[in-house]
């Protein structure tokens, strides 16, 4: 199974971004989620996984863990992401777990609770400044016998190197470097079907010494595990790249629920009353809000919903994100309604793809084309999206943790980022019931099958 190593261990993902001054927290938690449940790069059971990209207080973190780890298994394997403050108190290293340093949680209760809830084996990523001195907090899992057992701490920088937020870019320089490095694999041993930790580390520097940080931070490899038994992150995206010939095949299976399509009518028409009432939930915050009804809000407000489609995904991208049937509320033009969004793409394939809200503004060049680094489009979609679009909300649908559909509200006039912001905070409550609309629908276990041609 794609969730489980070739020794039968299931891999579990935990991803943490902690809310607080850093520009990058959640979009890097995000990211790295992403292709830590890819099928076909970090092979994790995505419902055994969790993504928690805006913890605020210490309490929320051992709330959601104490949760994560209830069904913890002595096989299973944490892979386990942090992006946030790391600091020293006292001469102890610690993760900063919300805003401020009351919010701490230190390297030895780290560990410890790690050994408490029956974790065994581990990969840890720490996104955090001085994150090289998490290795000191070992002290209460020195005693490595049982088979298979151990810990590998991937960090972003030395004990004493701060570690670059990267404000001007979408993630951090850490994170924007594992991403890409996973993303491209190594070639150079394509008859690998993992890849190295020491392959990530390495590639991570080099392109830390090309883009330098500020702060001169170089990745730090930690590897303690019993019996030489090597525990990797990611499956090698280069595997069989370079073979002429071909004599075997690689199968991955990859289980996730998904709502069956077409919907029927009877929910096409509860879906449309809960868009027509989003709408005029957002007109009434504008109204109030602004303290105007000048304009027309309902005429320049829109929402409509996508779903994921599976009948015509490949095996590589198994679905594309469509305008759910008469699913939209406002002026669409035909082209529209027919752009399609493959997994990350644009903001309602992020949203969908990450579990985490986006929203964005749109800008233009010079010559009206439309130009969103943060979440760019093919030229073909810039070309079907309404050239009068300002700004985009788009709110992922989330049922037992799995994004199921995404909520878009758009606007044709300028709003500032501020008061955006605020907006799905607002409209939680009416979204929250949507989910638990669609919690009930029936649902099918789609299983993929991806045969690569391997030496």
């Amino acid at each position: 199974m794609v969730a489980e190593t070739a020794n039968g261990l299931r891999r579990r993902a935990l991803c943490i971004g902690a809310k607080c001054s850093l520009p990058n927290t959640e979009r890097d938690a995000g990211e790295i989620h992403r292709r830590l449940i890819n099928p076909t790069l970090g092979c994790c059971d995505e419902p055994g996984s969790k993504l928690l990209p805006a913890i605020k207080k210490q309490g929320d973190w051992q709330d959601a863990a104490n949760e994560f780890f209830d069904d913890w298994s002595s096989k299973d394997l944490l892979i386990f992401y942090f992006s946030g403050h790391g600091n020293f108190k006292h001469g102890i290293y610690h993760l900063q777990f919300g805003q401020t340093k009351r919010e701490c949680v230190s390297i030895e209760a780290f560990w410890a609770n790690l050994r408490s809830w029956g974790v065994q084996r581990a990969i840890l990523i720490l996104d955090a400044c001085y994150a090289g001195a998490a290795k000191s907090g070992d002290s209460t899992i020195q005693d490595i016998s049982i088979p298979d057992e151990g810990w590998v701490i991937l960090a972003s920088s030395g004990e004493s190197q701060m570690s670059d937020g990267s404000p001007d870019h979408p993630l951090s320089l850490f994170t924007s470097h594992l991403c890409d490095v996973l993303d491209q694999g190594n070639a150079t041993c394509s008859g690998e079907q993992w890849l190295a930790l020491e392959h990530l580390r390495d590639q991570i520097n080099v392109r830390l010494k090309s883009r330098p940080s500020s702060f001169g931070q170089e990745c730090q490899l930690n590897i303690k595990q019993a019996n030489g038994f090597r525990f990797h992150l990611a499956l090698n995206k280069a595997y069989g790249s370079q073979s002429g010939i071909f004599s075997g095949k690689h199968e991955v299976r990859w289980e996730r629920l998904f709502l069956r399509l077409p919907l029927d009518v009877e929910l096409q028409n509860h879906l449309k009353s809960f868009l027509d009432e989003m709408q005029r939930q957002v007109v009434a915050q504008f109204e109030v809000q602004l303290q105007s009804r000048v304009r027309d809000y309902k005429q320049l407000i829109r929402t409509n919903i996508f779903f994921p489609d599976y009948r015509d995904g490949t095996e590589f991208e198994p679905y594309v994100l469509c305008f759910g049937e008469h699913l939209w509320v406002g002026n669409y033009s035909d082209k529209e309604l027919q752009i399609e969004f493959l997994p990350g793409q644009g903001a309602t394939g992020q949203a969908f793809q990450t579990g985490i809200i986006t929203t964005t503004l749109v800008h233009y060049d010079n010559r009206g084309k439309i130009l969103n680094p943060q979440f760019p489009l093919t030229s073909d979609q810039i070309q079907q999206v309404s050239p009068d679009l300002q700004w985009i909300i788009s709110i992922p649908i989330m049922v037992d943790s799995i994004a199921v559909a995404v909520l878009n509200v758009d606007g044709l006039f300028p709003m500032s980022k501020r008061f955006l912001s605020s907006l799905p905070t607002r409209l939680s409550p009416h979204v929250k019931l949507f989910a638990t609309l669609l919690k009930e629908l029936p649902r099918v276990t789609l299983k993929l099958l991806i045969q690569d041609n391997l030496p």
